[in-house]
């Protein structure tokens, strides 16, 4: 994988290649070729809102923080659905994803739940963007609107729309 598919997973779920790529091209030609295309296509994604992330490990993830995680999927909890104090309905669902470190619980909410039908146990799964809430109740990392998930099918992670 090249720098420019590297940094376009990061965006992937908020841009179409061609129009990233595009802008990338845009770059480089704007500093006259004194930045390479990896360093462009890493400031393309930081404009949008995605700065390069490492993966952490579950057991190392901190309150507030927002991150990319690496897992496997343990427990498919059911739907819940609820009713709101200002009387809106709404859906959430919970995963346990684990790995070496630690495991944690992924919030679904609303929309978002139906990505749970696309899971197995023991699947892999990479949440983009998470954000980590550490309570006495445990760690948890929930799906919101600048998040992304993917799964790994045959060794590959794809991701879920």
């Amino acid at each position: 994988m090249n720098g420019v598919e590297k940094y376009y997973r990061l965006v992937s779920d908020l841009i179409e290649y061609h129009e990233f790529y595009e802008r990338v091209q845009e770059k480089i030609h704007w500093s006259e070729g004194l930045i390479e295309e990896d360093t462009a296509a890493r400031l393309v994604a930081a404009e949008l809102g995605r700065k390069e992330m490492r993966i952490k490990e579950i057991g190392s993830l901190l309150n507030g923080e927002s991150a990319l995680i690496e897992g496997r999927i343990e427990n498919i909890g059911s739907v819940k659905e609820f009713t709101t104090r200002s009387g809106k309905k709404g859906k959430v669902q919970n995963i346990v994803i684990s790995d070496d470190t630690g495991s944690c619980r992924m919030v679904l909410w609303n929309r978002d739940t139906s990505i749970a039908k696309k899971m197995r146990l023991g699947m892999g799964i990479r949440v983009v963007n998470g954000k980590v809430k550490v309570s006495n109740y445990g760690t948890e990392v929930s799906v919101g609107k600048f998040s992304s998930v993917w799964l790994e099918l045959e060794g590959e992670f794809f991701q879920v729309k």
